[in-house]
């Protein structure tokens, strides 16, 4: 079908992406991004997913994955995935030309939706082919692992086809919903291009701007506060006196209430990671790979509901307001979100264990109170992430992005690979996993506490 827009438009569109250097680069790169991305998924992607899922026996493993537990997990993930796209629109959405184009081109009497859809082609472009990609790696994986025929390479592309339109779709809805007025959804991305309005574009622009100085200077604190949404409830509730240790636990509490999205985000980031928890925890033939995704989005979730201790690191080496030293400060920024971890990942972690496994019971007050050694581990992965201090020497986003990525994340995939291979390993009922959990999160929180005094100290004169 034709464009709608005249020749003329067209031609002065193209007269203006002459002048302002917008030529046929950025449709080079996302080609070349493509390539690149499909190449991996080919040979790296399909053979760690083949590796992971021959560890388990097929038919076993083939019942597990069409069960009802797994069925809402992966919609959970996908109403997760949806939720955070649109909130991440309102800060930075799909379509953010630079500045100078939005100033002589999108400001311009031509139509909008001409103007911005470059940008919208390469947002979807990546969408695509990363649902499609990551659809397929896992579909093929499970092909070639003989856990099921051609139709789960079919089922794995499709799926993560829709789930991707999805998320773009509600990342361009969290982005449209900022203009006043425009809060009705939109039918057609063309119709939601031509409601962005310019101080929008400009606002995004600038954000981006700074967060891509933010990277290149591996400032983490600039891109926390960059990204953090303005306090706009519970202004009028007020913080009650107390022991100190109650002090800042309630103060946790009262920052929760007045960003309620943050205790959403963290219990169903925690209920999705628990979820899986409890099901590895109960069954032996889960591939080691699902409980590390799990404890991932239980990390993520407790530091959602870590704000408070996030903002001590970031003010380290300052005099302390009620007197308490910097090590029980720390201790007591926990309180709040392993309690709410324990509950939540516990209790989630139990029904499904319990409903999913032939022992009953026994296997689900087993994962309700494995969330225990897991929440020391958090603990102290979110002490090392909220100390963790500036960066090492000569590490920045300019020179070394891989390796600022992977110093940033740390405390993640720590947490996600001790955490994933000792919840795999609780299933087969023996106590050393236990003895093991207990002993890393010992060590871990020990840790964590001494990097906070250390970067306490380094600040003193």
């Amino acid at each position: 079908m034709p464009d709608p827009w005249r020749a003329d438009d067209l031609e002065r569109l193209d007269d203006a992406r002459h002048v302002l250097g917008e030529g046929s680069h950025a449709i080079r790169q996302s080609l070349y991004a493509v390539y690149v991305t499909v190449l991996l998924g080919l040979t790296y992607g399909l053979t760690v997913a083949r590796a992971l899922f021959l560890t388990a026996e097929p038919g076993r493993l083939r019942d597990e994955l069409v069960s009802w537990p797994v069925a809402l997990s992966v919609l959970a993930a996908v109403v997760l995935g949806v939720a955070v796209a649109h909130r991440a629109g309102r800060s930075r959405g799909p379509v953010v030309p630079p500045m100078p184009w939005i100033d002589l081109v999108a400001a311009s009497p031509l139509d909008r939706a001409l103007t911005l859809r470059r940008w919208w082609g390469v947002a979807l472009t990546g969408a695509l082919t990363g649902g499609v990609v990551l659809g397929g790696v896992l579909g093929g994986g499970l092909w070639i692992a003989h856990v099921g025929g051609p139709a789960w390479l079919a089922g794995g592309v499709g799926t993560g086809l829709v789930a991707a339109v999805l998320v773009l779709a509600s990342w361009l809805a969290g982005q449209t919903s900022l203009s006043p007025g425009q809060a009705t959804p939109t039918t057609t991305p063309r119709k939601a291009l031509r409601r962005l309005t310019i101080d929008d574009l400009r606002r995004q622009a600038a954000r981006s701007t700074r967060l891509g100085g933010a990277v290149l200077l591996a400032d983490v604190r600039a891109l926390r506060l960059e990204l953090s949404a303005p306090v706009t409830r519970g202004r009028s509730l007020r913080l009650r006196s107390g022991r100190p240790t109650v002090v800042v636990a309630r103060r946790d509490l009262l920052g929760l209430r007045r960003m309620p999205g943050g205790l959403v985000s963290g219990a169903a980031l925690t209920a999705l990671g628990g979820a899986v928890v409890g099901w590895a925890s109960s069954d032996t033939t889960v591939p080691p790979l699902f409980p590390c995704l799990g404890l991932a989005a239980c990390y993520l979730g407790y530091g959602a509901w870590a704000e408070g201790l996030r903002l001590q690191g970031d003010n380290a080496g300052t005099p302390p307001l009620i007197g308490l030293d910097t090590r029980h400060e720390a201790r007591a920024h926990l309180v709040v979100p392993t309690a709410l971890f324990v509950v939540v990942a516990g209790v989630v972690g139990l029904l499904v264990a319990t409903a999913g496994h032939g022992e009953g019971w026994a296997a689900g007050i087993r994962a309700g109170l494995w969330s225990l050694p897991l929440a020391a581990v958090l603990a102290g992965c979110h002490l090392l992430a909220a100390f963790r201090g500036i960066p090492p020497q000569g590490l920045s986003g300019m020179r070394s992005p891989w390796l600022l990525a992977g110093w940033i994340g740390l405390p993640m995939i720590i947490a996600a690979v001790v955490g994933g291979l000792l919840t795999a390993a609780v299933a087969g009922g023996t106590l050393t996993p236990w003895v093991f959990g207990i002993g890393a999160g010992w060590s871990l929180v020990i840790i964590g506490l001494s990097r906070a005094r250390a970067l306490a100290e380094a600040h003193r004169v």
